[in-house]
């Protein structure tokens, strides 16, 4: 029975009956069992506008496609100067050199700037959700949480939840996005020089939903 400082005046009566019960029957705080946690939509749009909202998201992928579109053209030169004779290969090595150094620096500090942003947006999220938290737990009613709340539940929502958000999530986002773009620029090269394979990959999609959604199922 998690203590919610916006709840309605019904749903506080409600709680309060309940804790009447409870009394009753000799008891008084709630007995500890493992929480059935249900994230909801709601809960990725707060964390999203902790991380400074939809201005980061644009951000961190306007990196990634520039990190895309460099390494993309980076292999591209490469292959250009691999393919050329032996001569012609030493002849303009220098100018190849130069160019590929280029497009790999570039390359990385796009790298620099996705996990610069995401580190940034991660730190702000965890320090507003900090202060929020603080504050509703300071500010809650001691009949309805702090008689009836096992103290380990408020010592995990400071300890291990907020170590989830400072620690895990990030690196979450931040594989997800390397992987998601490394696909893409696979996915666009591939059907560039091979077109039809476009409904191999159609195909493969399905099957991959379709299996995600399955094991979710099982997992709820």
């Amino acid at each position: 029975m998690d203590y919610n400082p916006l709840a309605s005046g019904t749903e506080l009566h409600a709680r309060y009956k309940k804790l009447r019960s409870l009394r009753g029957n000799g008891k008084l705080i709630a007995a500890e069992s493992e929480e059935v946690v249900k994230v909801e939509r709601k809960t990725y749009s707060r964390l999203m506008e902790a991380w400074g909202g939809w201005k980061i998201v644009i951000m961190v992928n306007v990196s990634m496609c520039c990190f895309m579109f460099t390494s993309i053209y980076n292999n591209n030169l490469l292959l250009s100067w691999a393919d050329k004779p032996h001569q012609q290969q030493q002849d303009e090595f220098s100018r190849y050199a130069i160019f590929l150094f280029s497009f790999g620096l570039l390359t990385a500090i796009f790298i620099f700037i996705r996990i610069s942003l995401l580190v940034w947006g991660n730190l702000r999220a965890t320090s507003i959700l900090h202060n929020e938290l603080l504050n509703k737990v300071l500010q809650a009613p001691i009949n309805l949480y702090y008689d009836v709340t096992p103290i380990g539940q408020i010592l995990n929502r400071f300890s291990k939840d907020l170590m989830i958000l400072d620690s895990s999530i990030v690196f979450a986002i931040s594989g997800f996005t390397g992987c998601f773009y490394n696909a893409m620029s696979s996915l666009i090269v591939a059907v560039y020089v091979v077109p039809y394979i476009i409904f191999a990959v159609i195909c493969m999609l399905i099957i991959a939903v379709l299996i995600f959604r399955y094991c979710l199922e099982g997992y709820n």
